[in-house]
């Protein structure tokens, strides 16, 4: 099912940028995908299982690289987004009141975080 819900947000996606005509398709490279952005060079997807990212390249969904946060066991990723150049990975805790945007650049290097009530 979540491999279902990954490929329809990536097909989403590419309808968008590509005017309602799918150019491509391809695998999710883990169960419990919870959060895809697009950077303008590579996809990146996080897992909500696991909490790991994986860097992609949108021509082939072959993985560039991935990464997992250490978080805590009450904590789990929640979506991911794209603003410049950074990369925000939203964690909430699972009651959903507080969590985290980790920073992260496009080598993969965590530039920090941010506090939120989620």
């Amino acid at each position: 099912m979540k491999r279902f819900l990954f490929l329809q947000a990536l097909l989403f996606f590419i309808l968008t940028i590509q005017g309602a005509k799918i150019v491509k398709t391809f695998d999710a490279p883990a169960e419990g995908i919870n959060g895809l952005a697009y950077s303008g060079s590579f996809l990146y997807v996080s897992t909500g299982t696991t909490d790991e990212i994986f860097k992609l390249d949108p021509k082939n969904g072959n993985v560039i690289s991935s990464w997992q946060k250490s978080l805590s066991k009450r904590m789990h990723f929640s979506g991911l987004g794209f603003a410049g150049d950074l990369l925000y990975v939203g964690a909430c805790e699972s009651s959903g009141e507080y969590g985290y945007f980790y920073k992260y650049n496009q080598s993969d290097q965590e530039q920090g975080s941010v506090d939120i009530f989620c």
